[in-house]
């Protein structure tokens, strides 16, 4: 059901540059990370992700290399969209949004 994924991490960071430097200083803060998936409509897809999408968080592992290595940990179904055309398949895409850490394996 899934033909995309996205998996994008992020630290924040606050500038630390005082009266008198002559370039930005920066120190690292906290670490994010959100996933993007998107693929052909399914309807037990379609109902999964309808549970899944509340204020609980759900359990999520992802490996782009078919398992050597495997990212994991939890995250909310921040947004899904089903969608159809009558000219193409029908597609769905979805976001989530991590929360707390993730782990490599």
């Amino acid at each position: 059901y899934v033909d995309n994924v996205s998996f994008s991490r992020s630290l924040d960071t606050a500038e630390v540059t005082a009266f008198g430097d002559t370039d930005k200083a920066y120190i690292g803060g906290l670490k994010g990370a959100t996933i993007a998936l998107s693929g052909s409509w399914d309807a037990t897809l379609d109902a999964a992700l309808n549970t899944a999408m509340s204020s609980s968080a759900v359990t999520w592992a992802y490996s782009p290399d078919a398992g050597t290595t495997t990212y994991s940990g939890s995250c909310f179904v921040a947004g899904y969209v089903p969608g159809s055309s009558a000219a193409d398949a029908d597609k769905w895409s979805a976001s989530l949004t991590i929360t707390g850490a993730v782990t490599r394996a």
